[in-house]
């Protein structure tokens, strides 16, 4: 009677407000929270929340008993804050007294606020977020994040909240949402975030170093789709030197011209990375390079080659050199592959740079106890200078 009473016209906003959430305070009064939560979802509560007075609702929300702070009554209220003038600020009072007192209730809050956000395009307020935690923004990324947004769409959700010494924190959490949202692997995790970094997402590029280590663990090169991914996150602002060396490792033949090629190595390797991730990562390229399909051996000797000529004050193109070389050895076709290697480089003339260094460290690397017997019926050493064939042979331990 008094909820059919409250919804006639002639009542008007502030006195249908004050009727209601004074109901609400008498059934709790008398001792039924139950029955007052109920009166969130009646069709009094929707009006009062549009007429721009959701305010007036999580007032006397907050005053009830635990028995009446349900996660359904909650979710009503959030709900009912939606499209009120004064939503953000219901949240926000909300917000803050939840997380004093029930932080299982505020997270339901935060997570399902972002849902909304997510689901209306719109970033969390400036004065909502503002007054977030390390925790909560992590809370809120998950709520808001699904696997169906697009890189545009998660940095404007997650950017404003992803700043300050929490913000790998708050990109983790959106990464392992949309993972699981999307049922991803570690290799789709990983253009992901290069994707979503590459968008304007400047926090997501540190997480996706770390996972780089993983995806390239189990990679098979060429990968084009990672190749483009990286050299799109080299382009940001104080991004790290690993991205555009896995660009060109990982390239398919032909996807980048030599001159890029060659200026990504003499850069890379006169001022490599010096984070223990990027590096390891950085050698794990190599390797897969060296294991590579679709590449022919003259192409892998003019990538040792390369290397050789490489600035060598940092050492990083020896270790990378090397580790080309292994991933070569480790090749099914490892010791014919490696003979062809040796064949082409011996062909170079004898006072080269590149063919010292080849026999001196880089094929050493191939077998370091010793060549399988099957490289010498692929050699071709014949009209080699005898200082070099002897060179080589000592090399391959034979």
């Amino acid at each position: 009677m008094v909820e059919r009473s409250l919804l006639q016209s002639e009542v008007d906003d502030p006195m249908r407000a004050a009727c209601w959430t004074s109901a609400i305070r008498a059934w709790a009064e008398v001792g039924a929270p139950e029955r007052a939560a109920l009166c969130f979802s009646s069709d009094v509560a929707a009006r009062i929340a549009r007429s721009g007075a959701s305010r007036a609702l999580t007032f006397p929300w907050i005053g009830l008993a635990p028995a009446g702070r349900t996660a359904t009554s909650l979710d009503r209220i959030v709900d009912l804050a939606t499209d009120a003038d004064d939503g953000d600020r219901a949240i926000v009072q909300l917000h803050q007294a939840l997380r004093a007192d029930s932080v299982e209730l505020d997270h339901r809050l935060l997570s399902r606020w972002a849902s909304i956000c997510a689901r209306n395009g719109r970033p969390p307020p400036a004065e909502f977020r503002e007054l977030l935690s390390g925790p909560e923004r992590e809370v809120w990324a998950r709520g808001a994040i699904t696997g169906d947004l697009s890189p545009d769409r998660i940095v404007a959700l997650i950017g404003p909240i992803a700043s300050g010494p929490g913000a790998t924190a708050v990109w983790k959490a959106a990464e392992d949402r949309w993972a699981t949202s999307a049922k991803a692997k570690a290799h789709d995790r990983l253009l992901w975030l290069l994707a979503t970094a590459s968008a304007g997402g400047e926090g997501a590029e540190a997480v996706a170093r770390d996972r780089l280590v993983e995806v390239l663990g189990a990679a098979s090169f060429p990968d084009p789709k990672l190749a483009s991914a990286a050299a799109g996150a080299a382009e940001l602002p104080n991004a790290s030197s690993v991205w555009m060396w896995t660009a060109i490792t990982a390239a398919e033949p032909g996807q980048f011209d030599e001159a890029t090629v060659d200026a990504t190595v003499v850069a890379f390797c006169e001022d490599p990375p010096v984070g223990r991730t990027a590096r390891r990562g950085a050698a794990l390229c190599a390797f897969n390079l060296g294991k590579a399909s679709r590449w022919e051996p003259l192409d892998h000797a003019r990538w040792l080659v390369r290397m050789t000529l490489a600035p060598q004050g940092s050492g990083m193109a020896r270790e990378l050199s090397r580790e080309i070389m292994r991933g070569m050895s480790s090749r099914p076709d490892g010791p014919s592959w490696v003979a062809a290697i040796v064949n082409a480089m011996v062909g170079l003339p004898k006072d080269h740079a590149s063919l010292a260094a080849f026999h001196e460290y880089v094929l050493q690397a191939a077998w370091p106890e010793g060549a399988p017997d099957a490289v010498v019926d692929h050699l071709r050493l014949d009209r080699v200078d005898a200082n070099i064939r002897r060179a080589v042979l000592s090399a391959l331990r034979l």
